[in-house]
């Protein structure tokens, strides 16, 4: 079983120049990394060891920037490249940055794309909060909080379980608070639902919406069970798994959800159709 008091892996991932190596220097309260205003200046993903009385053990890894695949030519940035993918494979948690100066761009949304493709637990930081003004072009928004929010759950939709957090690296505004964050998302993630309980939120849930018809037949869900953690993933077994409709399996997950906290993290959900004689 998982240990929710390990060294936790946290990868620090995002385009070139959003401030994730400030990130770590603030963290690391040292100049480990040069920092400047060149994008793509750490060139590989370096692993440190970060030692708290507060808040445990981390190792954190810095990547390079994840570039536009069309921007990779050379061998040097290729292999960068490919670092910071296999930074993400290995890591707990990723810190997905994003530059408020320049909102979000198509780049932002493949490199979170990664993150949610290898099941890994996330949290959007948003830098460079203390000179942000992109928000002021919205005609709705009330503050930057708001716009942001805002544009995090229309462009991230996909990852609307990720927390967010606004920063500021250069003066360390906010960065407190990343992490305890970072320990509550990794010990949700390793979070094991008993059977019994899973079964009953399902139960209920189906109760109070059954699944639509589709050509005279309906998804029945027979029985539920966790089978693994880090995603924490539930096989479901069904009767009339065919006819399972998207919209229903987005129920079944938003009833999961707030029915047990898995804030920060992606759960994985498998319809498995049930034979008559099981």
């Amino acid at each position: 079983e998982a240990d929710p008091d390990k060294e936790i892996r946290l990868a620090i991932v995002g385009r070139p120049n959003v401030g994730k190596s400030s990130l770590v220097n603030h963290l690391l309260r040292e100049e480990r990394a040069i920092v400047s205003d060149i994008p793509g200046t750490t060139r590989d993903a370096v692993d440190t060891q970060l030692r708290t009385d507060k808040d445990g053990n981390f190792i954190l890894t810095d990547t390079a920037g994840l570039r536009r695949r069309s921007r990779v030519r050379e061998s040097i940035e290729f292999y960068s490249y490919l670092r910071a993918l296999a930074a993400v494979e290995r890591s707990d948690v990723c810190l997905i940055m994003l530059d408020a100066t320049e909102g979000v761009t198509a780049q932002d949304t493949k490199v979170a794309g990664l993150v949610n493709e290898q099941g890994k637990g996330a949290i959007f930081v948003v830098n460079k909060w203390d000179i942000n003004r992109s928000w002021e072009e919205s005609a709705t928004a009330k503050n930057p909080g708001d716009y942001w929010r805002r544009l995090i759950a229309e462009r991230f939709s996909f990852m609307a379980w990720a927390p967010v957090l606004f920063i500021s690296a250069r003066t360390g505004a906010g960065t407190g608070r990343i992490l305890p964050l970072v320990r509550e998302v990794w010990r949700n993630s390793i979070r094991h639902v008993p059977t019994g309980v899973l079964n009953t939120v399902i139960s209920e849930a189906q109760a109070l919406t059954p699944a639509p018809q589709d050509k005279g037949k309906r998804l029945n869900i027979r029985f539920a069970t966790q089978v693994r953690q880090a995603p924490p993933t539930f096989v479901l077994f069904c009767r009339n798994a065919q006819v399972k409709h998207f919209s229903y399996e987005r129920y079944i997950e938003n009833q999961i959800r707030r029915n047990f906290d898995f804030r920060g993290t992606p759960i994985r959900i498998f319809f498995r159709e049930q034979k008559r004689n099981e």
